[in-house]
C-alpha cells in the first residue's frame, strides 16, 4: 500500500497546489511549501523516484543539496518534456532527471548519457555564463550572480531565463546543418541565445522542434510592451511567420508586432502549433482578450472549427468575448485556456482533453476531437485526494 505522506494534503495550506506540468505520459505538481509530486509512466526516469516503476498517485520527491543534506532544497518552478523533468530551485539553481541521450539534462555526455533516476542538480550553470561585452568594469557582473529564474521544457529540449533576461537552450536544439541550413543537434552544454543580445527575453515555449519567445521591445523598457518571435522547424507553419520555411534564428511575428493594437502576454506550445494570448493596447469594453493559435490544426488543436492548418496567428473567435484570459497551455494537440473567473476551455484532441484515440474511460459518446471551445467542468473537491488515500 502506498504511503498516505506521500501524498500533497488538501487541509494542510503548506500543500496548497501553485503550479502543474505536463509531459507526454507524465504530470508533476508543486506546492506552496515547495514541494514536488510526480505520477504516470516511469520509464527512462522521468518521475525522478529513483525507479522506472509507473505510478498511479502524485509521490513527492527528495531534492539532495551537494552536502549530502535532503529536503533543504525548496523548488519554486516546474516543466516536463517528452521524456525529462526539470526543477527550479529558490536560488536559482536547476535540477533535472529523466532520458538525457540528446542532452536535455544538462549533463557531460561522458558522465551520463543516459540520464538519471532522481533529481540531479545541473551544475554547469556554475560553470558558465554570458560573454559581457562591455568595457566598463562596473557593468561586468560575477558567476556566482548567474540565477535562473525560469525553466520550460519540450520534447527533448529544455530552456531556462536567467535573472539578466538571457535564454539559455540545451538538448535536442536547432542548430546550423550544411546540408538543410537548419536541424535538431544534442546540445548537452546549456548555450545562450545571442540574438537577444541586450534586450531581455520575459517568456518563452517550445514544442516539439520549435521555439517562440516573448521579448522586450528594443527602444522600450514596460515588460508590457512584448514582441514575439519564433524559429527552429515550421513543417506545419508553427511559427506564425506566413510560410512553411524553418528558421535558425529567431524572427519577428509580424502580424503582432509593436505596429499591432494588440499586446502579447502568454505563450504556449504544442507539438506543432502554438498558442498566444493578448488584449487590445487601447481598453475595449466588449473585448477583454482574445487566443490567437497557429501551426497544425488536424485534431482542431487551433480551436478555428475546422482540422486545417494555419501558418498566420489566427483569433479563436468562438470563446465568448466578455472573458478574461489568464493563462493558456498545450498538450501535444490540444489547447487549453483558463479565465480570470476560473473557467476552463478546450479544444482539440478527444473533445480536448488531449486522450489518445483508443483511451479507456467509462463515457461511451465522448469521443471525437473538439474543433471549436468547449467548456470543461472542473467540479473536483479535496475528496478526490483523501479517496485516492
Amino acid at each position: 500500500m502506498e504511503d498516505a505522506g506521500s501524498y500533497p494534503n488538501p487541509d494542510n495550506p503548506s500543500h496548497k497546489i501553485v503550479d502543474v506540468a505536463a509531459g507526454e505520459s507524465h504530470t508533476l505538481l508543486l506546492t506552496e511549501d515547495g514541494s514536488v509530486y510526480c505520477w504516470g509512466r516511469g520509464m527512462f526516469g522521468r518521475l525522478g523516484n529513483g525507479s522506472q516503476k509507473d505510478e498511479l498517485f502524485p509521490k513527492k520527491l527528495n531534492f539532495g543539496n551537494p552536502n549530502g543534506t535532503q529536503d533543504s532544497v525548496k523548488i519554486v518552478g516546474i516543466a516536463a518534456g517528452s521524456y525529462h523533468t526539470l526543477a527550479l530551485a529558490e536560488d536559482g539553481s536547476v535540477w533535472c532527471w529523466g532520458y538525457n541521450i540528446y542532452g536535455q539534462l544538462g549533463l557531460c555526455e561522458e558522465e551520463d548519457s543516459h540520464g538519471s533516476l532522481v533529481p540531479c542538480l545541473l551544475s554547469r550553470f556554475l560553470e558558465l555564463q554570458p560573454h559581457n561585452s562591455s568595457t566598463d568594469p562596473s557593468e561586468a557582473e560575477d558567476k556566482a550572480s548567474l540565477e535562473m529564474c525560469t525553466v520550460k521544457a519540450g520534447g527533448m529540449m529544455s530552456l531556462a531565463i536567467d535573472n539578466r533576461g538571457t535564454l539559455w537552450m540545451w538538448g535536442n536544439i536547432p542548430q546550423e546543418s550544411k546540408e538543410s541550413g537548419i536541424s535538431l543537434v544534442s546540445s548537452f552544454t546549456p548555450t545562450p541565445v545571442w540574438d537577444f543580445h541586450g534586450r531581455t527575453v520575459v517568456k518563452v515555449a517550445c514544442g516539439n522542434e520549435h521555439v517562440v519567445a516573448l521579448v522586450n521591445a528594443i527602444d522600450s523598457h514596460e515588460d508590457e510592451d512584448l514582441l514575439c518571435y519564433s524559429w527552429g522547424y515550421n513543417s506545419h507553419g508553427q511559427l506564425g511567420l506566413g510560410d512553411r520555411q524553418s528558421r535558425l534564428h529567431p524572427e519577428v511575428v509580424k502580424i503582432l508586432d509593436e505596429e499591432s493594437p494588440w499586446t502579447i502576454y502568454e505563450v504556449a506550445c504544442g507539438a506543432f502549433h502554438t498558442a498566444l494570448l493578448a488584449h487590445k493596447k487601447k481598453p475595449d469594453a466588449t473585448l477583454e482578450s482574445m487566443c490567437w493559435t497557429f501551426g497544425l490544426g488536424e485534431n482542431g488543436q487551433l480551436g478555428h472549427g475546422t482540422t486545417q492548418s494555419t501558418l498566420f496567428p489566427t483569433p479563436v473567435k468562438e470563446l465568448p468575448q466578455s472573458i478574461h484570459l489568464i493563462s493558456v497551455d498545450c498538450g501535444l494537440f490540444h489547447t487549453s485556456v483558463v479565465s480570470s473567473t476560473g473557467d476552463v476551455w478546450s479544444w482539440g484532441m478527444e473533445k480536448g482533453l488531449g486522450l489518445c484515440p483508443d483511451a479507456n474511460r467509462a463515457e461511451t459518446n465522448s469521443g471525437g476531437d473538439a474543433l471549436s471551445p468547449l467548456l470543461i467542468s472542473c467540479e473536483f473537491t479535496s475528496t478526490h485526494f483523501s479517496r485516492s488515500r
